[in-house]
């Protein structure tokens, strides 16, 4: 097996390009199924929120290679080499959601076309590292991110009666380019791409948000059966 670092074929370790905090978190669902039967979520806290629903929903186990680096980013590098050293376990599907995290440039700079230029080339690196452990892999869109209100009270009006929401416009014009280079990047390669983003998005009024981009508690479920309905709905039994 190759690994991603090579596959990809460079790595910046750029303070200035990170978070003021970065994190990964693994997972790996009923760790002695070595059956090729298992679901893997790739992507940052939005995969994480749903990860349990899932492996309930479809009855299967679901791992989760949850992160908040960008794909050239030598953590992120570290990460997906790791995740995958043991090289035991395939995959039914894996989904792939990146792009929520990684908005600013390598230097810290605001995020300008080149960016998207290397963001392309990152992630269709990555898809083709993903095919050596699943020959279906769904390229899903990432979310929009939301204005959290201010204030406790806010909040609390805000769920009671349901209000409209503000959008981050900053933060979703870049999350835009980056959903249309996934759809690119799945087009190309004959991949299947999942937008949840606007299936959420057409829901707004009926699933608000915890904060600028979870979902609250009840949309797992609905978010899930999207999940299961888009797999079933095109041939792969799970």
């Amino acid at each position: 097996m190759q690994k991603y670092g090579d596959i990809l074929g460079y790595a910046r370790d750029t303070l200035n390009g990170r978070e003021e905090i970065e994190w990964s978190n693994f997972w790996y669902d009923n760790a002695t199924n070595g059956h090729d039967d298992r679901i893997l979520l790739i992507g940052d806290s939005t995969a994480r929120q749903i990860r349990s629903e899932l492996a309930r929903t479809a009855h299967k186990p679901v791992d989760l290679l949850a992160t908040s680096s960008g794909l050239h980013d030598a953590l992120f590098v570290a990460q997906m080499d790791a995740f995958f050293a043991q090289e035991t376990y395939r995959y039914k599907v894996i989904f792939v959601q990146l792009g929520h995290h990684s908005r600013i440039g390598d230097l810290g700079e605001a995020y300008h076309e080149k960016d998207y230029v290397v963001f392309y080339d990152d992630f269709k690196k990555l898809i083709s590292f993903l095919t050596q452990y699943t020959e279906k892999i769904i390229i899903a869109s990432v979310f929009y991110s939301v204005i959290t209100p201010r204030t406790k009270m806010a909040r609390l009006l805000r769920g009671m009666f349901r209000m409209n929401e503000r959008y981050d416009e900053v933060a979703n014009e870049i999350k835009e380019r980056k959903n249309q280079i996934l759809k690119r990047v799945a087009d190309e390669l004959q991949l299947e791409f999942f937008d949840i983003n606007q299936f959420m998005y057409d829901r707004r009024k009926k699933y608000l948000h915890s904060d600028h981009i979870h979902f609250e508690s009840s949309a797992k479920k609905v978010i899930v059966e999207q999940y299961l309905k888009y797999v079933n709905g095109r041939g792969i039994e799970l």
